[in-house]
């Protein structure tokens, strides 16, 4: 093993990595830790800081987390850098050459030195207090190793929690509960050993490509004086990345009868074989079937049948009587192999034929499933194609949206309202509605509500009401024909992506929060702006509480520059819930008695939209404390972002505010609010009551947002106590008065920029302007009209011969002159490509497929991709309009640019789909396209004439044409 690392010695060895800073206090080398955990990091950027602040967040201070970077090839160093620079006391960083996740471990035990070792992956993630409750059993019991449940948790199928057979065998040998051996499951990851019981017997994990954790822990665990379980799932393992040894489908396959050798061999050195015999059969053959299973991804099938004949054989001989082990037939976990799976499973022939047909079906693909077998074929077949655009739950969509748009007139007494995409109803979009369903003047209208769950508390007195329609987001049908035709559509957050606004159609967009934590383009997540920056684009009006939230949402969303409704700053109508509710009747829903002060822990959601942090145990554990610290004297509640609320565990629910009162309601009877980055502490400040920042994990919070900019504001200019553990919080509250009195006079002056606007009359002037016609001017008008307007169209970012040229460009274009935003179609499409984009260019994406109205379209669309340009194509202008009105409903462009040059339906969207003055494409130097011929310019960079008759425009050089954008020197 070739080590790059640089250790620094000191007086108990303690060591640093090359490319770390080296801390040193006389605290970290006198101490020795409790647990060493062990991360091994190879190439894993991405999952990496959820791993690390789930570790550097232990309720188990005395550790230390080693982690050694397996010689990655991504920002994973960079990564490690950064929490070794704010957490030197609890990181021991090192780097070496790449030689597998069995040495990279091996290399992190050599330099542990905690009393117990734990390992985890870098990819998965922990509870806050999984390691002192696997320490504290293990001191407790005196057991060499301690054993955890564990969550599987899948981005596609959720999270679940495996069973267990028998919980009362632990907390003994396994030599005494066989049965252990299948309950502990076969990784290092859920588990802690004590280093003695590792280091003196000279265990090491052995070089292996696959199963190298089984071929250690049960060595480990027979060799243990007892083995104790704590019944939690405290791990958070992530079975669905693709590079994770989960996920491997190639000849590692064959390691699993290696670390079975091992297994089997030190069983019998020790003793332990015939007594644990069955349980190790059960357990390889488990193994052994995983793999059998994931055979059918496979194409090469002389690998197939090796496999297969290898793991019959080796069954058959090392683990003889295996399908008569009593673990096999008679416990019910493993059901699922009975009936015609066992069948099947029983015999390798009776396999084979199982996995031909299963590959017939599905084919070779494990995430693609029947879209990589005969998928493909039948949609290439006229009948097939057809049948899949009708049936496909997405082109279903898509259909129904478009015929509402296209075909059906408005409903002018209708009002559509979306909370947070149908998720919740509450916030802005409710209060409106309150105002407008109780208003006498107002009584012919229809009130339409997008929900996922009709028994939301402020849904439920409508359900029966002639004047309020519920929808539900999966209601295709209605969803779409409610949104389409609608005269009004109440919006705080966003529409399905298929959604095209009416020319006739008067939309409010009312967000939902003053913004403190950093959106959109300001975060290292450009893409998820997508679909807000769409709805943002769409709306008439924009309701506002303030400047400050005005100027930064719109460029967080690109949406500055090419903005044409009217923003509203009034005040935000859900405050208007706040200022008129009583509080002492809040109170008693409560059920807080006379002389408790009400205290609200009210912390933020973590991670992006697309990756919430699912796991709030963390924030939980922190109520507890903050609730316990305080005693009878105070009732405290905590309030979850919704986003949050819906990953609570069963258990956890009992905590939570109770859902049936409106968030701003309940801030009335609220004395003493802590939040940490959430937007509630501005509507809070029109209570003039104290608040208390709780930015307990700031750093791994912004870590993992990453972007060009903190905060929108420093948090000290906030005028709020700030607290940076739950025992500092239970100190401020009981001497709140003469704290918070400090900052009272600066409370005035930041609530007045704030709530300024709020008085309680949001709501009466938001419809005065919308629903009485009053006139109303543009608080703020971002656009610059001396600026032109570029639309540059590009559907190919893993071409590196053309992105590298358009990212040339765009680095060199005069920002002072021209408004650039690029449209991509799709916001998965190269992401190392679109943050390498300048910071100036806006950023819109296509997201969803393309929208066909009927089954002319669709031919016609069929058509243009395989023969290019004909008479039938050009009747297509509908389909191309309809699709490019999702981003720019109403919105005209100087130039508009087809940059990628290769694809005849993308050309037609530019020439079509877009209202722009002049129209140009590039041409790299393929096969030009039929439809160059009605560009106005095209732009050739390889300084070659384009051979195509009949062209509209002229042929220019790249150089020529780009130099009309450039700065000048």
């Amino acid at each position: 093993m070739g080590v790059l690392y640089l250790e620094r010695v000191c007086d108990k060895g303690y060591a640093r990595s090359e490319s770390s800073s080296y801390h040193t206090t006389i605290t970290q080398l006198d101490r020795t830790p409790l647990v060493s955990i062990i991360v091994p990091v190879y190439n894993v950027e991405e999952y990496l800081p959820r791993c690390l602040d789930s570790l550097v967040n232990q309720t188990l201070k005395d550790i230390e987390i080693i982690i050694v970077n397996d010689g990655s090839t991504d920002n994973s160093q960079a990564v490690i850098d950064r929490y070794d620079r704010v957490y030197p006391h609890l990181i021991k960083p090192f780097l070496k050459e790449n030689s597998g996740a069995a040495d990279t471990r091996n290399f992190g035990i050599s330099r542990a030195t905690g009393d117990y070792i734990g390992f985890v992956d870098s990819d998965d993630y922990v509870a806050p207090d999984m390691f002192q409750k696997l320490y504290e059993k293990a001191v407790e019991t005196d057991s060499d190793a301690v054993v955890c449940r564990y969550y599987r948790i899948s981005e596609r199928l959720g999270s679940r929690i495996p069973n267990i057979i028998d919980k009362s065998a632990f907390g003994c040998s396994v030599v005494e509960k066989p049965v252990i051996i299948l309950d502990s499951r076969p990784y290092l990851c859920n588990k802690i050993f004590k280093r003695s019981l590792i280091i003196d017997n000279g265990f090491h994990i052995p070089s292996l490509r696959l199963c190298e954790d089984a071929a250690v822990v049960y060595p480990l665990l027979l060799a243990a004086n007892k083995v104790e379980f704590v019944d939690q799932p405290l791990y958070y393992y992530q079975v669905d990345r693709a590079e994770s040894s989960v996920n491997t489908y190639d000849n590692r396959f064959f390691d699993i009868f290696k670390a079975f050798d091992i297994i089997r061999d030190f069983y019998q050195k020790h003793g332990g074989l015939q007594v644990c015999f069955d349980a190790l059969a059960e357990q390889c053959r488990i193994i052994i079937f995983i793999r059998l299973r994931a055979l059918r991804y496979f194409k090469d099938r002389k690998f197939v049948n090796l496999f297969i004949r290898t793991a019959y054989k080796y069954l058959n001989t090392r683990f003889k009587g295996w399908r008569s082990n009593p673990y096999y037939k008679n416990k019910p976990e493993y059901k699922k192999y009975h009936g015609m799976m066992r069948l099947f499973f029983s015999n390798r022939l009776f396999l084979k034929f199982y996995l031909f047909i299963l590959s017939a079906i599905k084919g070779g693909s494990k995430d693609g499933g029947m879209k990589q077998g005969l998928i493909p074929c039948i949609k290439n077949t006229r009948i097939g194609g057809l049948l899949f655009w009708l049936l496909g739950r997405s082109n279903r969509q898509a259909r129904k949206f478009a015929k509402f748009y296209e075909n059906k007139e408005l409903l002018e007494n209708h009002i559509f309202y979306a909370s947070f995409r149908g998720e919740e109803f509450s916030g802005n979009p409710y209060a409106i509605f309150r105002y407008l369903y109780n208003h006498p003047d107002m009584r012919d209208f229809r009130h339409v509500i997008l929900t996922d769950n009709k028994q939301n508390p402020r849904v439920i007195p409508y359900l029966n009401d002639k004047r309020v329609i519920i929808v539900s987001p999966s209601d295709d049908n209605n969803y779409a024909k409610y949104s389409e035709t609608s005269r009004y559509l109440v919006v705080d957050s966003s529409l399905s992506p298929y959604y095209i606004k009416k020319k006739e159609q008067v939309y409010i967009h009312t967000w939902h929060s003053t913004l403190l934590k950093t959106l959109g383009s300001d975060t290292d997540y450009i893409w998820e702006t997508h679909n807000l920056g769409k709805s943002l684009l769409d709306s008439d009006y924009f309701v506002s509480p303030n400047r400050f939230t005005s100027e930064r949402l719109f460029k967080a969303y690109y949406c500055d520059a090419l903005y044409k409704g009217k923003i509203l700053e009034l005040g935000y109508p859900r405050n208007d819930l706040l200022i008129h509710a009583n509080k002492e009747d809040v109170r008693k829903l409560l059920n807080i008695p006379d002389g408790k002060k009400l205290v609200l822990y009210a912390p933020t959601w973590r991670g992006t939209v697309t990756k919430p942090v699912k796991n709030s145990d963390i924030l939980i554990k922190h109520y507890e404390s903050i609730k316990s610290g305080l005693g009878d004297e105070y009732a405290v509640l905590i309030k979850l972002h919704h986003m949050s609320e819906k990953y609570l565990m069963r258990n956890q629910k009992e905590y939570v505010a109770p859902l049936d009162i409106e968030t701003n309601v309940l801030l009335a009877a609220v004395d003493i609010l802590i939040t940490d980055y959430s937007g509630i502490l501005f509507d809070y400040l029109i209570t003039r009551n104290p608040l208390i920042l709780f930015p307990f994990d700031k750093d791994e919070y912004l870590l993992h947002r990453g972007g060009n900019k903190d905060f929108y504001l420093d948090l000290n200019d906030i005028p709020a106590v700030i607290c940076h553990t739950s025992d500092e919080i239970v100190d401020t509250i009981r001497n709140i008065d003469k704290i918070a009195g400090k900052k009272q006079a600066y409370y005035e002056e930041f609530a007045k920029r704030f709530v300024g606007n709020d008085d309680g009359r949001a709501s009466e002037r938001v419809c005065d302007i919308v629903f009485r016609g009053k006139d109303a001017i543009s608080a703020c008008d971002f656009s610059d009209k001396q600026k032109q307007d570029l639309l540059i169209i590009v559907d190919d970012l893993d071409d590196l011969r053309i992105t590298s040229r358009l990212l040339s460009f765009l680095d060199n274009v005069d920002y002072d002159k021209f408004n650039v935003s690029v449209w991509l179609n799709s916001i998965h499409s190269n992401r190392t490509v679109q943050r390498k984009f300048n910071r100036n260019v806006k950023m819109f994406y296509k997201s969803m497929r393309f929208m066909c109205l009927n089954f002319r379209e669709f031919k016609s669309v069929r058509r243009l991709l395989k023969n290019g340009l004909t008479t039938d194509a050009e009747k297509l202008g509908g389909f191309f309009r309809r699709n490019m009105n999702r981003n720019f409903a109403g919105i005209s462009f100087d130039i508009s640019v087809y940059y990628t040059g290769k694809s005849e339906l993308y050309s037609m969207l530019c020439l079509q789909g877009i209202d722009a003055d002049k129209k140009v494409a590039y041409w790299h130097g393929e096969k030009p396209l039929s439809t160059f011929k009605f560009y106005d310019e095209i732009v050739s960079t390889n300084n070659k004439e384009l051979p195509l008759d009949g062209i509209a425009g002229k042929t220019v050089s790249r150089d020529a044409f780009e130099s009309n954008f450039a700065r000048k020197p």
